[in-house]
C-alpha cells in the first residue's frame, strides 16, 4: 500500500468556525481525486469496529474500487460539501481527538485492516 499525505492549509478560528470551515473545504475538495473511494471523517459518521472495518474495505476492493482517499478536517470540522462528496463518513469514536491524532489512528486502522483481511496477527 503506498500513503500519500495532501494538506491544506489551516485558517485561523480567530477568523470565525464558520470562515474557517468553508475555506478548509473549498480547499479540501480543490485536491480531492476523481475515481478515488472518498471517506470523510465526521462525528456524524458511522463507527465500525476493526473487523467490521476490515470487511468494508475488502468489498469495496472487491467492487473494484483501488484508489481510497481519506478526508480529515481541522478544527473547525468539514461543511456539507466535503459530507457530500463522501462514499462515506465515519466516525472514528464518541470521542474527539485533534486531527492530528486522527489522521495516526486512520494509518493505524488501515494497518490492522489489511492485517484482518490477511488473516494475520493484528494485536501486539
Amino acid at each position: 500500500m503506498t500513503i500519500e499525505v495532501l494538506e491544506v492549509p489551516e485558517e485561523p478560528l480567530a477568523h470565525g468556525l464558520d470562515r474557517a470551515r468553508e475555506k478548509e473545504s473549498s480547499a479540501l475538495l480543490g485536491i480531492l481525486r476523481k475515481g478515488a473511494y472518498t471517506v470523510v471523517l465526521d462525528a456524524r459518521g458511522r463507527q465500525y469496529s476493526s473487523e467490521e472495518w476490515s470487511a468494508l474495505l475488502a468489498e469495496r476492493k472487491l467492487e473494484g474500487w483501488s484508489h481510497f482517499q481519506f478526508v480529515l478536517g481541522g478544527p473547525a470540522g468539514v461543511d456539507e460539501r466535503v459530507l457530500g462528496a463522501a462514499h462515506l463518513v465515519w466516525s472514528l469514536s464518541k470521542l474527539t481527538f485533534p486531527h492530528q491524532l486522527a489522521r495516526c489512528l486512520v494509518a493505524e486502522q488501515l494497518y490492522r485492516a489489511l492485517r484482518i483481511e490477511r488473516g494475520e496477527p493484528y494485536h501486539w
